[in-house]
C-alpha cells in the first residue's frame, strides 16, 4: 500500500532555515509531506489555533534544536516548545534532534541565545526524555534523520494519505475482514473483562458483608455469658475458641458433643449444657445443624443388605473462620484444653 505520511518539521526560524530546508527535501525524496512554518496560512483563524490543527493532521512531529529558543508569546512561553508540547499532549509520535554543545561553541553571535537561555536548557532537557539524537552538522544531520524517521515509522505507524485507486477491492475487502475479526474479540476479551470485574466487585462486598458481620458477631459471642457447672464459665467467646477446631470438619451431631466434653473433662452430667452451647453458636450463625441421608449396611440373623438413614450433622456457615479472626485480634484467649482435640482416640472420629 502506498502510503504519504505527513510530517510536521518544528524549530527556530532564521538559525535552522538550511537544515530544515534538507529536511524537506529528504522528506519529499521518501515521498512523503513535510509541514513547516514557511507553508502555513493562517487565514482569518489566531496563528496558534491554526498551528494545533496541522498538529492535529500530521502524523508524525519532529523537532529540531540549536542554541537558539525563538519567539515567545505573552506568557514568555516560545512557540517551538508550544507545538513541542501541544504535539506530545495529543500524542503524535515525535523525535528530536538536537546540535551538539561542541558544534554550537562555534557559532555565529547571531545563532546563540543571548536572552533565554534557561528555558532553552529546560526546554532541551524536556526534549532529551523522549527519543531524540544529536548531531554536529547538515550532513549528519540529514544521515540521522533518514534513518530516524524511517525507523519511527515502522514502529509506530500512522494513517497518513493513500493515494485513490492504490487500494483494490479484494485488499479493501480482505483489511475490512482482518478489522471485524480483531473488532470481535476485542469485543470478547471486553465481556469477559467485564464479567471478571463483576465477580471480583461481587466478591468485595460478599467479604465486607461477612467481614462487618464477623464483627458484630464477635462483639455478641464476648458479651454473653456461659456456664459449664463446677469446670469453667465466662465469655461464650472463649468458649467457642476452644471448641472450634472440632467444629471445622462436619461431623455427627452426638460424636462432636462427646469431643467437646472430652476437652473440658466434663461428665455425661454436662451434656445438656454442651448442647445448649452447640446451639448458641448456630443461633449466631456459625455453624448449621441438620438432617442429612447417609447410605448404611442392614444386617439380620439371615442376610446383609444396605439402606439409608437420617443423621444429624454440624457444618460451619462462611463467617465462621472470620468470627474466629476478628476474636483474636480482640485478644480473646480459649480456655485451657485438658489436652489438644489433635490427641483424641481415633475411634471418637468415626461414624456414630
Amino acid at each position: 500500500m502506498d502510503v504519504r505520511y505527513e510530517i510536521f518539521i518544528s524549530s527556530t526560524f532564521e538559525d535552522l532555515k538550511d537544515e530544515r530546508r534538507e529536511l524537506i527535501e529528504v522528506t519529499i525524496h521518501l515521498k512523503h509531506i513535510p509541514v513547516v512554518m514557511e507553508l502555513f496560512n493562517a487565514a482569518d483563524e489566531s496563528q496558534w489555533e491554526f498551528i494545533k490543527k496541522r498538529i492535529d493532521a500530521c502524523d508524525y512531529y519532529v523537532i529540531i534544536l540549536s542554541d537558539r529558543y525563538g519567539s515567545v508569546d505573552k506568557d514568555g512561553i516560545g512557540y517551538v516548545e508550544k507545538e513541542y508540547d501541544y504535539a506530545v499532549s495529543v500524542g503524535k509520535p515525535v523525535i528530536g534532534f538536537m546540535r551538539d554543545q561542541a558544534a554550537i561553541d562555534h557559532l555565529r553571535t547571531d545563532h546563540r541565545e543571548q536572552e533565554n537561555k534557561e528555558k532553552l536548557s529546560a526546554f532541551k532537557k524536556k526534549v532529551s526524555q523522549k527519543l531524540y539524537k544529536r548531531w554536529s552538522n547538515k550532513d549528519e544531520l540529514v544521515k540521522f534523520y533518514y534513518s530516524s524517521i524511517i525507523d519511527l515509522i515502522n514502529n509506530k505507524p500512522q494513517g497518513g494519505w493513500v493515494r485513490k485507486g492504490s487500494l483494490n477491492s479484494e485488499q479493501l475487502q480482505q483489511e475490512y475482514i482482518v478489522a471485524l475479526q480483531r473488532e470481535n474479540k476485542l469485543k470478547e476479551q471486553k465481556e469477559k473483562l467485564e464479567t471478571i470485574i463483576n465477580e471480583l466487585r461481587n466478591e468485595i462486598v460478599r467479604l465486607e458483608s461477612l467481614d462487618s458481620s464477623a464483627q458484630i458477631i464477635a462483639a455478641n459471642l464476648t458479651n454473653e455469658q456461659f456456664v459449664l457447672p463446677g469446670i469453667k464459665e465466662g465469655s461464650v467467646a472463649s468458649f467457642f475458641l476452644s471448641v472450634a477446631d472440632l467444629l471445622i470438619i462436619p461431623d455427627n451431631f452426638n460424636i462432636i458433643i462427646k469431643n467437646i466434653m472430652d476437652i473440658f473433662g466434663g461428665s455425661y452430667m454436662h451434656e445438656s449444657q454442651l448442647r445448649k452451647l452447640v446451639g448458641i453458636l448456630a443461633r449466631f450463625g456459625l455453624i448449621e445443624i441438620k438432617y442429612h441421608r447417609h447410605s448404611v449396611v442392614l444386617t439380620t440373623s439371615n442376610d446383609v443388605g444396605f439402606g439409608e438413614t437420617d443423621r444429624l450433622i454440624i457444618t460451619t456457615l462462611p463467617v465462621f473462620r472470620y468470627v474466629i479472626d476478628c476474636l483474636k485480634k480482640d485478644g480473646i484467649e480459649p480456655y485451657k484444653r485438658e489436652f489438644p482435640a489433635t490427641s483424641l482416640p481415633t475411634q471418637t472420629r468415626a461414624g456414630y
